[in-house]
């Protein structure tokens, strides 16, 4: 379990690219953020939930939209590194 979630977060930080212009009118709350993380992580469960609603309230809106609108694993590696870094 320790793994999936050392994965998880490998994953949330190795996000590296911005958002298109389509994704503007996605829905990006959290509770969408972390149901899109689930739905392209099979297996994941409640750990993992918690930890991605916990990392999502410090993401910036375009990772978060950027999240919420990808449709592959390969698009979710995309979002993050033009979207800035996540907060502490």
């Amino acid at each position: 379990m320790t793994s999936k979630i050392l994965a998880s977060i490998a994953v949330l930080s190795l996000l590296v690219a911005g958002c298109s212009k389509e994704e503007a009118a996605v829905d990006a709350s959290c509770p969408k953020v972390v149901e899109k993380m689930a739905s392209l992580s099979p297996g994941s469960g409640e750990p993992e939930k918690k930890l991605w609603t916990a990392a999502c309230e410090s993401m910036p809106a375009t990772m978060r939209t950027c999240i919420a609108a990808s449709k592959t694993k390969e698009d979710l590696d995309k979002c993050g590194k033009e979207a800035g870094p996540i907060k502490k």
